[in-house]
Formats: structure tokens, sequence, C-alpha cells
């Protein structure tokens, strides 16, 4: 499915939530990690990117966990993950290649940034390795239900799966040296600063996300001092009570298993939707559908 300059979905009867969707509208930057500040000597590169000893370890379980190596190629140029306008560009991004087995191959995709670091490496990695354990390398959602927006539930779905799943392994990443939030922190601090934004004035739903996922993945208390500062300060007091819902969700839910994640995914669109989500979801190898009890013929693998 493209996705507009707008960073609206072109959508059918149904929308799909991928990796491929980028999950932060309306932050641009070329990558998503600092370089970390332990020193550790790098290790072989992977898709030509140095790794330290704590990256190289979890390579192997990847590798170990999928029972085949951990492959890499470059986003195409016409890929609709990589370069749009209005959207955070991440340097890398995880995905399966099916190849017959019960997964598939793990494939890291990177973007056309000059550099990548090894931090970028570990978050996909870290990614995969969800997905070994059986957490969905794409979500789809096959009904939107009468009344909901469908260019918000697009929105909205990349950054629930990202909040839910990065309270899983962020705190891994700091033990290990790296700061996977600095740069969230910096753009989303800089975005709410200007004068004259309006990256959400149409898709208003990521207003109460983004104060979630603040509030839930990066849980700094000056940070989000400044975040509800600036929220009253822009009338925005509506969505900052939706966000302090939302977080108090995910947070309660504390997910470390596949149904969790899908079932607090359900419980979030409802927070943000008003309810009109079934409590339904269906597993299909490495994809999980929201909101139906069967999966329709057309979409069967």
């Amino acid at each position: 499915m493209r996705r507009t300059l707008s960073g609206r979905k072109r959508v059918g009867r149904w929308i799909r939530v991928t990796r491929r969707t980028v999950p932060y509208i309306a932050l641009t930057i070329q990558a998503l990690f600092p370089r970390a500040v332990n020193a550790q000597s790098p290790q072989s590169p992977v898709c030509n990117v140095p790794i330290r000893d704590s990256v190289a370890r979890v390579l192997e379980k990847v590798q170990h966990d999928f029972g085949t190596k951990v492959s890499c190629e470059t986003a195409d140029s016409k890929d609709v993950w990589s370069g749009r306008a209005l959207v955070l560009s991440l340097g890398a991004r995880p995905t399966i290649r099916a190849d017959g087995s019960r997964l598939g191959s793990p494939l890291i995709v990177l973007s056309h940034a000059p550099w990548h670091t090894d931090a970028e490496i570990l978050h996909e990695l870290l990614q995969l390795e969800l997905i070994a354990r059986g957490f969905p390398a794409r979500i789809g959602i096959p009904v939107i239900p009468p009344g909901v927006d469908r260019a918000s539930v697009a929105a909205a779905g990349p950054i629930l799966q990202e909040m839910i799943e990065r309270r899983i392994f962020y705190p891994r990443m700091r033990s290990m040296g790296f700061d996977p939030d600095g740069i969230y922190r910096e753009e989303l601090t800089s975005v709410l600063s200007a004068k004259e934004f309006t990256g959400w004035n149409d898709t208003t739903v990521l207003r109460s996300i983004h104060y979630a996922y603040a509030a839930a993945v990066v849980n700094d208390r000056e940070f989000m001092r400044e975040i509800d500062s600036s929220y009253r300060k822009r009338g925005w007091d509506q969505y900052m009570t939706l966000g302090q819902r939302l977080k108090n969700s995910v947070v309660q839910a504390n997910v470390t298993t596949p149904d969790g994640e899908a079932k607090e995914l359900i419980n979030a669109l409802n927070i943000l939707f008003a309810n009109k989500f079934p409590l339904h979801w269906v597993f299909q190898k490495t994809d999980l559908y929201l909101g139906v009890s069967s999966l329709p013929a057309s979409f069967r693998k």
C-alpha cells in the first residue's frame, strides 16, 4: 500500500499495517539512534556495519532461532518505506522473506542513509527475536468498523505495535549501554515547540498516541513535564487525557506474549476509537489480523 506525502495511506477494503509502514508521522530524521557510548571493540560487520560483542551475541541467537543467517539489503528507491516527507525515516527495518519454512528468513533492510550504527542493527535484531518468539512481523485489519476513519487506523497501528514491543526490548538495549530514546526525545520536543505545527491536524489521533508513547516507552519525568506543558499550551488537554488512558492500559498490560500483544492492540484501538473493534484476532504464520474471529479466504496463505 502506498503512503502519500501527507502521511495518509491509500486503502482499499482492508488496511495492512506492516513494518514497512514507518511509525512516526511528522518527524523527519535519517537515523533512529545515536552512537552508543559503551566502548567495545567492533566485530565483523553486519550489513557492512561494525558491531560490538554484545550485539554479536544477539545476532548469534537470532540466527539460531531462525536456523539461518540474517541477510541484508538496501531499500529500493521506490520502496514506500524510504524517504517519504513528514515521516520519521528509520535507518533500518526488519522483515521476513518467505522461504517455505515456519518463520521464513530474517532480513534487515537498510535505508539509503549515508551511515548506520550497530544500535540500529541491534534494534532490528531484537525485533526479529520477538518474531521468532511468535510476535507478528505484520498486523492487518481486514474490517474497519463503521464510523472509524481508515486513515487514522492506518496511522495508529504501527505506533501502537512499536509502543508495545519497545517496552519489551528497550530496557535490554539500555542495559547494554545504548540510548534508544535519544533522537525521539529531541525530535518530539522540536516538533511540539514549533509555532505553526500542523502535522497532526488531519490525523489528530496521533496527538494522543505520541503522548502515550512518550509516557510509556521513554518514561522520563522531566521530558514528560515538557510534553505536558506543550500540550496544555496548544489546548490539547483532551488528547493528553486520552493519551494518559492509553499509556495506563499499555503499562498495566505489561505484554510479554504474542497473544498478550494482540489483546492489548485491540484494547488500544478501542480506547482511541470508542470501543468499536471486536475483541478477536487471528494469527496466520507471522501475520496478525485484528478484529476478526476467522480470516477471510482471500487472506489465507
